[in-house]
């Protein structure tokens, strides 16, 4: 469950980043120049923290933001989210913002967000002092716990993470997997009666998939209510359904392939003799088809999961005729981050 977790976070930090503090870290907030570009350094940030400080926390944020006018030019800002009561958390935050601020001589702002289900549970410091030597690190902490209590109003709440809180919640207090189940319904329906954009229904959706697991059966009762509501919008269900969309397309071009390999063996039949025809068209026919179904799983897929940028890439991938390579992009739908991640495997031939 955590590496889900890690996984919903991660999308969600780096496509509403400016959202997330001004939820949660309002001060922050107000204090960057939304302006200017933030830039996302958490390729650099993973060499740089040793393997044995790392812990196991859900997610660790590196990004650059520059302040308003009159601030310092250039502040990194560094986030934590932990789900887990971490007796050493406080050590790490110091840490991380120690070597941060070492490899890049500017300020480092360090802030921590608590997932976990422990009321007594709530680091915010690092204070050790001796013989007269003293060091204090404060460090400013959200725990979502503390939002429990407060439903009618989280629902009420504009904010995508609102909706981010309400699951987390749900994840704690839901009894068991039939709790999930309504919990998870409870929340889609209201994704819907709120004035999300349609990115946001994507990247929300994504989040609750990943957060309230369910077994496959009761997914698929999941979609089937969302099917009623998609009637009455015209924003598409997302995630698990484009996970399924993909089965579709290949069970799809199977069958065209066998059609077509049929034919096309009949054809060879009369020239080549009937058995012998047969055999090769039809594995002909069931590669033509399969290439096809591939094609649009990935259409379909591309779209759901990125929108315009994903359809973008599709003539790219159009041209690509190793099938093996087609098969294992399909499958890359499923656990992608990022169109980004997509295109490093896609390549640019």
């Amino acid at each position: 469950m955590p590496h889900r977790q890690d996984n919903a976070w991660k999308d969600l930090l780096r496509h509403h980043f400016p959202e997330f503090l001004a939820y949660f870290f309002p001060q922050v907030h107000a204090a960057i120049d939304w302006r200017r570009p933030i830039e996302f350094l958490d390729k650099e940030l993973e060499p740089l923290i040793p393997e044995a400080l790392r812990g196991k926390a859900l997610v660790d944020k590196l990004v650059k933001v520059h302040l308003h006018k009159g601030g310092s030019a250039l502040v990194f800002v560094h986030v934590e989210v932990l789900g887990y009561a971490d007796p050493k958390i406080e050590l790490r935050m110091l840490r991380y913002n120690v070597l941060i601020r070492e490899r890049y001589g500017e300020e480092v702002i360090s802030l921590l967000v608590l997932t976990d289900a422990g009321r007594g549970y709530r680091p915010g410091s690092y204070n050790y002092s001796r013989w007269g030597f003293r060091l204090n690190m404060r460090f400013p902490v959200v725990k979502l716990l503390d939002y429990q209590g407060r439903t009618a109003a989280l629902e009420r709440d504009p904010s995508i993470f609102a909706v981010v809180v309400l699951a987390a919640l749900a994840r704690i207090e839901a009894p068991g997997v039939n709790g999930l189940y309504s919990a998870k319904l409870r929340l889609v329906r209201l994704l819907y009666r709120r004035g999300h954009t349609k990115q946001e229904i994507r990247d929300l959706i994504r989040f609750l998939d990943w957060i309230l697991h369910l077994p496959r059966e009761l997914e698929r009762e999941i979609i089937k209510q969302t099917r009623r509501l998609e009637k009455r919008r015209t924003m598409p269900y997302l995630s698990n359904i484009e996970r399924w969309a993909i089965e579709k397309g290949m069970k799809k071009g199977k069958r065209l392939g066998e059609k077509l390999g049929l034919e096309k063996g009949v054809r060879q039949g009369v020239k080549q003799g009937v058995k012998q025809g047969l055999k090769q068209g039809e594995a002909k026919g069931l590669e033509i088809g399969e290439r096809r179904g591939l094609l649009e799983a990935l259409a379909l897929g591309l779209e759901l999961r990125f929108g315009a940028p994903g359809l973008a890439v599709l003539p790219r991938v159009k041209k690509i005729g190793d099938m093996d390579r087609l098969r294992k992009l399909v499958a890359m739908l499923r656990t992608a981050t990022s169109l980004d991640e997509f295109n490093a495997v896609a390549g640019s031939k």
